[in-house]
């Protein structure tokens, strides 16, 4: 599932998601249990929506279903 929003619109858990990763970080995309969020106002085309829906979906979720082992049980950090 895709949804797309603004950076302060984003679910309290996909900001403290984000937050990790430092406070200044500004993602284009979030992959976050299972769901892509798209940060509408980093994007500046539908190209570059569509390449972080893809980097988020395959990227992320792809290659972790085809090379880590503990994508059966948990959500890996190997990425």
């Amino acid at each position: 599932m895709v949804g797309m929003c603004y950076l302060p619109a984003l679910p309290d858990g996909v900001k403290e998601a984000v937050a990790k990763y430092g406070k200044d970080e500004k993602p284009k995309g979030v992959l976050h249990q299972g769901r892509v969020y798209v940060v509408a106002d980093m994007h500046t085309s539908e190209a570059d929506v569509e390449a972080t829906i893809l980097h988020e979906s395959e990227g992320h979720v792809g290659v972790h279903r085809l090379y880590c082992r503990c994508c059966q049980t948990s959500r890996p950090r190997c990425m």
